[in-house]
């Protein structure tokens, strides 16, 4: 699986995100949960998708993203308190 990460959304990653402290590994960690679950999310103005799954930090953390180019690419995240 490949993401997308470049400047516009790794200076979110660090700079709106940073509170939450959730890094670029731990989001990509999500992916690999054979448990997770997805689906789609009701954002408007494009296809927009979210995933909730356990990630290498042992924390059960929602994604939201979309998929550009075959990539994903991260728009947020955080940790859960309930588990899925």
């Amino acid at each position: 699986m490949e993401f997308d990460w470049d400047t516009g959304n790794l200076y979110k990653l660090m700079v709106i995100n940073a509170y939450r402290g959730i890094g670029k590994e731990e989001i990509e960690s999500v992916f690999d949960d054979p448990g997770r679950t997805e689906s789609k999310n009701k954002y408007p103005k494009e296809e927009r998708f979210e995933t909730i799954g356990l990630s290498n930090q042992n924390r059960i953390i929602l994604v939201i993203f979309t998929k550009r180019n075959g990539k994903i690419r991260y728009i947020t995240a955080w940790q859960q308190s309930s588990p899925y």
